[in-house]
């Protein structure tokens, strides 16, 4: 749709409106909406388990913030893949829709300061898997 002219600033107004509603700011813009839902189009959703149990495997503690009434990643899901992935803190929110670092910038700044600080994380494991991590981090919009 985002390539057809005619169709460009509807569709982009359109996602801008969906994403406010899913908890996102509402100073995102239609360029920033559409290349945010362009760039979902190339996770590969189905290989997060397997990239959980690498993590896993590899020990990498990981820490994991969700909230509850994420719009757009049913609950059950965040916990299943919370369960998945290696120890580490995990903060779930009640509310913060898909925003949570938005919304609880200072309890999350905190737990990860405290979880760097006391973490016996390997970091070169950490470095070598980076994209890896970075990739479930997005899915779960902890860094955006």
């Amino acid at each position: 749709i985002d390539s057809v002219d005619s169709l460009r600033n509807p569709w982009r107004a359109f996602l801008q409106k969906m994403l406010v509603l899913w908890g996102f700011t509402p100073k995102i813009t239609k360029e920033e909406s559409a290349f945010m839902m362009a760039r979902l189009l190339h996770v590969d959703w189905w290989r997060q388990p397997a990239r959980a149990a690498a993590l896993r495997a590899r020990r990498i503690p990981t820490m994991m913030v969700y909230t509850k009434n994420d719009p757009m990643i049913e609950e059950h899901l965040s916990h299943e893949l919370s369960q998945a992935l290696p120890a580490g803190p995990r903060l779930v929110f009640p509310d913060g829709g898909h925003y949570a670092n938005k919304w609880h910038a200072e309890p999350i700044a905190a737990a990860m300061l405290e979880f760097m600080a006391h973490s016996q994380m390997n970091i070169k494991a950490a470095l070598d898997d980076i994209n890896k991590v970075l990739q479930c981090v997005a899915v779960f919009a902890v860094c955006c």
